[in-house]
């Protein structure tokens, strides 16, 4: 399975980042289930401003056994959009069990579409794939 992940940074690096899943120190990596996803995601993040800075692709290939901890919306509570702490407090609980490789969420952004947290730390990690490629965004978008 492929997944997709739109950044500045070429590479997935060992860089600890805060996100909605998750609080720093951990070593967590974002996706998306389609580019599509991966774009709309970066978008909301920018404001409205067209990047000035250079942006990859990366294409990240799961290993077929790849170890998955789904979290549907509906197991959610209704304002988990808007409760950092609650969606942090999952996103860690899943990170230091490391019992799987991949959290998958419901993304903020689309509705019945899914992002994925990698577990840079997990066993399973040496296994993934990255393909980068270069990306430009459509100035229209903007």
């Amino acid at each position: 399975m492929n997944i997709y992940r739109i950044s500045r940074n070429p590479v997935i690096n060992n860089a600890s980042v805060e996100g909605r899943w998750n609080l720093g120190g951990s070593y967590v990596k974002y996706a998306s289930e389609s580019r599509a996803l991966a774009c709309m995601e970066n978008l909301v993040h920018m404001g409205g401003i067209l990047p000035s800075a250079d942006y990859y692709l990366l294409t990240i290939e799961l290993p077929a056994n790849y170890s998955c901890l789904v979290l549907k919306e509906d197991q959610l509570p209704k304002n988990w959009r808007t409760n950092l702490y609650y969606t942090r407090r999952l996103g860690d609980d899943w990170y230091e069990a490391n019992e799987s490789l991949i959290l998958q969420v419901p993304s903020c952004v689309m509705s019945d579409e899914y992002n994925f947290l990698i577990h840079a730390k997990h066993e399973q990690f040496q296994q993934v794939r990255f393909k980068t490629t270069p990306f430009a965004f459509d100035f229209r978008v903007f």
